[in-house]
């Protein structure tokens, strides 16, 4: 009996679907029990791999895998070759969470494995009952249910998480662009959280997500300075950037020295280099701090900057400055300091620059411009000191239907806002000496000055004539800041300039406004000029002055230009314009061999040479990092 149990016992521990395959093998082996005492049997018990530790095996004897049992006779007889389970990749459709078997490990349940459950399908061979029932029972079994609801919790978690995590930096790159913005566009980063407000009333819905809580919201000055200098290193970090400019066989420093708001010095630097395409390219390098601001100091930086980002000094050509005596000295100067390493550099002082320094100093040695330019200040002041006379200010312009402008400042390094300035008080110039007419009753001392300066004739006739005479200068200047100036377009520009100050200081060209002026100009019945209903005081004793006045600055001007602008220059950068060839057509045939023989003298003599470094090191100016350049026994024809 106790084999009996046995039996039985190894017969549930089978699959259900071996059941009715074994029940005529169980029933015969009891009754050989019952008859034959000293018969022996072997049946194969074979259990699912979760019940094999429990399951007991009964006599057996294997000969070559085929299951021998003992027949009523008591003979053994060959029963059939078992039939041996495999993996199908079907269950891989049918199970989504099942883990193909590879060589010596089984199957495994991967949400099993990932929950940390002890089963058969996460052990550390997995499981080898390939069959469709134990797959079932997996799936059907407590640990399997509750690693589902614990994974399907984690995900959803992880989704919560990763969607919170989009929205904020969705908002943070919303900040990004707005200082970002707020830079390009030259507007005070003080105007940051005013962008937000503003996007943020035109239902910009990314812009809320930067509040983390009620005291945080990322709309500080403070934060928009970081993200500025977050975008500053990303810049300077750009790899492709770099990577040109080091692939450039050349490059040129454009540099200018300034201070900030916290009284620290600073230079920003731009390197312009050349792309294997021949494309000129600007590229922003760095705005550095100075402790000091001499040439040593700068010059330091420079070279410091230049070897951090592994940019050879030994090409470097060119140097762009606004042309101070720091920058431009010629024995302590930066441009100085650095020809000492490499002697075929460039020194160029901005031409723009150097435009306007030309009508600033035309301006100073001209003593009613410079009465002139403190009226303008002080209209400024007078109206930046008070909201309420500005608003005064613009009821009047309201009143009287004229343009609602403001009063600018002047800026001396910027002397072309010296033109926005003027043309606001031309074209407010009723309405202001309306305002300080009625400002004069009320005993307002500035007031009654700042009238009785605004309605003499010299101021009224120098603003209509500045107004002919600046417009010609900022056109030149507008030539000169284009970014891809042609170097040989700018003597003919500039003598074309010339030639049209001379005509108008002559009376050849005819002033559109100084015309205008005389046109306007009404006389009241008591013989007394008017302008727009206002008397204007001292008229006759006032023509010659401003006849002066106009001849003066025109001269001065004039002389300027020509001065920073030699129509017959012997530099190298001037000389380079005989390369563009623009003016062969106007050359007579019998002068074309002799033709620019000069200009290419001055490039020969100062590219085709060996030349010493500052440190007695020969350096020689290359076409290429591996061809040497003209030698100083080249002629014009290898040129």
């Amino acid at each position: 009996m106790k084999r009996q149990r046995c039996l039985i016992t190894s017969f549930f521990a089978r699959e259900p679907s071996e059941i009715s395959e074994n029940a005529a093998t169980v029933k015969t082996n009891v009754t050989n029990e019952r008859t034959s005492s000293t018969s022996s049997e072997v049946l194969t018990a074979d259990a699912d791999h979760a019940n094999c530790a429990t399951t007991s095996t009964i006599a057996s004897h294997q000969t070559d895998s085929a299951t021998v049992t003992v027949d009523t006779d008591g003979s053994p007889t060959e029963a059939k070759k078992k039939k041996v389970d495999v993996w199908k990749d079907s269950w891989l459709a049918t199970y989504s969470w099942l883990e193909k078997p590879q060589s010596d490990r089984g199957m495994f349940c991967k949400v099993c494995r990932r929950a940390g459950k002890v089963t058969p399908f996460s052990c550390d061979k997995g499981c080898t009952n390939y069959k469709t029932s134990t797959l079932m029972r997996h799936a059907a079994s407590t640990k399997h249910q509750e690693a589902l609801k614990e994974v399907t919790l984690r995900s959803g978690m992880k989704t919560v998480v990763s969607n919170a995590l989009t929205k904020n930096q969705n908002a943070v790159l919303v900040a990004i662009k707005c200082v970002y913005w707020l830079a390009k566009e030259a507007v005070a980063t003080d105007k940051y959280s005013s962008l937000l407000d503003l996007m943020d009333a035109n239902g910009c819905e990314l812009v809320k997500n930067l509040s983390v809580s009620g005291n945080t919201s990322y709309r500080s000055h403070t934060t928009a300075e970081e993200l500025q200098q977050a975008c500053a290193d990303a810049i300077k970090a750009n790899i492709i950037i770099v990577r040109n400019i080091r692939n450039s066989d050349f490059f040129s420093l454009l540099t200018d020295e300034s201070t900030d708001i916290s009284v620290s010095g600073r230079l920003v630097l731009y390197i312009r280099s050349v792309t294997d395409e021949f494309d000129v390219r600007s590229n922003f390098v760095g705005n550095l701090h100075l402790v000091e601001k001499d040439s040593s100091a700068i010059t330091d930086k420079l070279c410091e900057t230049l070897k951090q980002n592994g940019f050879e000094t030994t090409r470097m050509v060119g140097l762009g400055s606004d042309g101070a005596s720091v920058m431009v000295g010629h024995k302590n100067g930066v441009s100085a300091k650095l020809k000492g390493l490499n002697p075929f550099l460039l020194n160029v002082h901005c031409i723009a620059h150097r435009l306007a320094l030309c009508t600033s100093q035309a301006a100073a040695t001209v003593d009613y411009l410079k009465e002139y330019k403190n009226i303008l200040t002080s209209l400024f002041y007078y109206f930046k000191a008070s909201s309420l006379r500005s608003s005064r200010l613009r009821e009047v312009e309201i009143m009287l239907e004229s343009p609602q402008l403001k009063v600018k400042e002047i800026h001396e390094v910027r002397w072309f806002a010296f033109y926005d300035a003027l043309q606001t008080v031309f074209r407010s110039w009723n309405a202001l000496v309306t305002f300080f007419d009625a400002q004069s009753k009320s005993k307002d001392a500035k007031a009654v000055g700042l009238h009785d300066k605004l309605t003499q004739y010299k101021f009224i006739a120098v603003t209509y004539i500045m107004m002919d005479i600046i417009p010609i200068v900022t056109r030149l200047n507008l030539i000169f800041q284009k970014d891809d100036i042609d170097i040989a377009a700018v003597k003919p520009c500039v003598s074309t300039t010339i030639e049209q100050l001379q005509q108008y200081k002559e009376g050849n060209i005819k002033g559109f406004y100084a015309t205008k002026l005389e046109e306007e100009i009404r006389m009241s019945g008591q013989n007394q000029p008017t302008l727009m209903g206002h008397s204007l005081k001292n008229r006759e004793k006032q023509i010659a002055l401003v006849n002066r006045v106009k001849d003066g600055f025109i001269d001065n001007l004039i002389n300027n230009i020509n001065v920073r602008f030699p129509a017959d220059s012997t530099g190298v950068i001037s000389a380079f314009d005989v390369l563009a060839m623009r003016d062969l057509s106007f050359i007579p045939p019998d002068r074309l061999s002799e033709h620019g023989n000069d200009k290419l003298e001055i490039l020969i003599a100062h590219y085709g040479v060996n030349k010493v470094t500052g440190e007695g090191q020969v350096c020689k100016e290359k076409t290429s990092p591996d061809d040497d350049v003209i030698q100083a026994s080249s002629n014009r024809d290898n040129v």
